[in-house]
């Protein structure tokens, strides 16, 4: 199934004639991992921005990007913050909360659920992702890998269709890398969700 389509996406910023990027096109289906490869300030991360609406950055854009089959201008902000889920490059920029739990919470709290649905959610992405023993860990004390795992984890707990991770290896080291990269193969096997990754090394 085809759930994101990127037809002829150009974009420049307000006040700025050059275009960050020019004419991409490209398809993503259900379960897919695909990797966006280029040099630093070749525009990866705007791009990245342009496919969820929330993080969409001022300027000018043109081209059409299909959501599920829908326009992604006509689908409502309600939906895509909590399907098409975002990873920062830095980790500890992305932490908003003290503790685990609660940073697992918060995605779920930010669209509304009630307080049984997220802690059924905490108690399964925990399980999932090994995450049980530090479920009361202060979030500051954990390592780079297990703060990124975090993020990836807390993103997951609302059940997305799509996740962008923006350089989400650039700050560990290379065994985190290699388990982190290994995550997001498990999860587009076993939970069918689409990855897109914008990386400058190959």
């Amino acid at each position: 199934m085809n759930i994101l389509n990127v037809e002829n996406l150009s974009f420049s910023y307000a006040g700025c004639d050059k275009r960050i990027f020019n004419q991409v096109s490209f398809a993503a289906d259900e379960g897919e991992i695909l990797l966006i490869c280029g040099g630093t300030a070749s525009g990866k991360t705007t791009l990245l921005k342009c496919l969820k609406p929330e993080l969409s950055p001022y300027g000018q854009i043109s081209g059409k990007i299909m959501f599920m089959g829908n326009n992604i201008e006509n689908v409502s902000s309600n939906l895509t913050t909590a399907v098409i889920g975002y990873v920062m490059q830095r980790p500890e920029n992305q932490t908003v909360t003290h503790k685990v739990k609660n940073e697992l919470a918060f995605c779920g709290e930010n669209i509304g659920l009630s307080d049984a649905e997220i802690k059924r959610q905490i108690a399964e992405t925990a399980a999932y992702f090994g995450l049980e023993a530090l479920l009361e860990q202060e979030t500051a004390t954990l390592s780079g890998g297990q703060r990124q795992l975090l993020n990836l984890a807390a993103v997951l707990t609302v059940k997305p269709k799509l996740i962008l991770l923006d350089e989400p290896t650039s700050q560990l080291d290379p065994v985190a890398a290699g388990n982190f990269i290994g995550t997001l193969q498990r999860i587009t096997n076993e939970l069918g969700i689409t990855v897109i990754i914008a990386e400058h090394r190959f």
